[in-house]
């Protein structure tokens, strides 16, 4: 067996979920108990339960909004600031891995229920003759839930299942793809006829041309819209069962 990838680290906390970023690597240490009970001088039960563990996560980068759901830090017009009293969450944390058995490839996923995050460590140098990359490691302790227990873990033959597998337990849904206007925003001359269309099947598009993000509330697309004057056009596309898609924004300068 040769281990040839690492990719898709997840997280899930009681308020948040989402993918931590692009894993360099993912190293786990567990300790187990070393209990041995002796009875008329010979060995007579022993216990090698789980004890505790360290999972060190290598990222490419961690961004603000990751550690302020890992490691409880606030965020107030774009500045994170850390302090002395901030309270880690308890996270649910994942991955999968790639390896290859007699010619094979599979996908491990594998999930950590109950992870407690320590501050990143991150190196910083300046520019040489060659480039060193500094990037974060991040380091959780492992704790054995008593539901979920310590880790589960589940190979698979495609990295798209092992990934569904940590979706379903990070609570990740897939989101609804960006509406496409049909006509490039910008300075067009006259009246421009637009459709909007979504690329995930059975979305609806909801849309504004007033300048304010749409909702639910606002006008569902049913036909190509006609731009006869200066407009800014926002859409988004909603389907049960996923999150909503990001904003279109389109502005359309019309002149005579």
């Amino acid at each position: 067996m040769a281990k040839i990838g690492l990719n898709y680290p997840v997280y899930k906390t009681a308020t948040s979920a989402g993918v931590i970023g692009k894993a360099i690597q993912a190293d786990v240490t567990i300790e187990m108990n070393d209990g041995k009970l002796y009875g008329d001088d010979a060995l007579a039960e022993v216990d090698r339960s789980f004890k505790t563990g360290t999972l060190t996560l290598g990222i490419t980068d961690l961004s603000d909004a990751v550690q302020s759901a890992l490691l409880g830090h606030a965020i107030a017009s774009e500045v994170m600031t850390a302090k002395g009293s901030d309270t880690p969450a308890y996270a649910g944390v994942g991955f999968y891995g790639v390896k290859i058995v007699n010619n094979v490839k599979y996908y491990r996923a594998v999930w950590f229920p109950k992870v407690l995050f320590s501050e990143p460590t991150d190196a910083n140098s300046t520019k040489g003759e060659s480039i060193a990359f500094g990037t974060p490691v991040i380091v959780g302790t492992l704790f054995d839930d008593p539901t979920d227990g310590w880790k589960k873990e589940q190979t698979f033959t495609t990295s798209a299942a092992a990934q569904a597998f940590l979706d379903a337990l990070a609570g990740i849904t897939a989101q609804v793809a960006t509406p496409v206007p049909s006509v490039a925003a910008g300075t067009h001359a006259g009246t421009q006829t637009v459709a909007l269309t979504c690329s995930t099947a059975g979305a609806t598009i909801y849309y504004t041309t007033n300048g304010l993000t749409p909702t639910t509330a606002d006008d569902a697309y049913t036909t190509a819209l006609s731009i006869e004057a200066s407009t800014m056009l926002k859409a988004i596309a909603v389907k049960a069962g996923m999150s909503n898609s990001k904003v279109m924004e389109a502005e359309y300068i019309i002149t005579a």
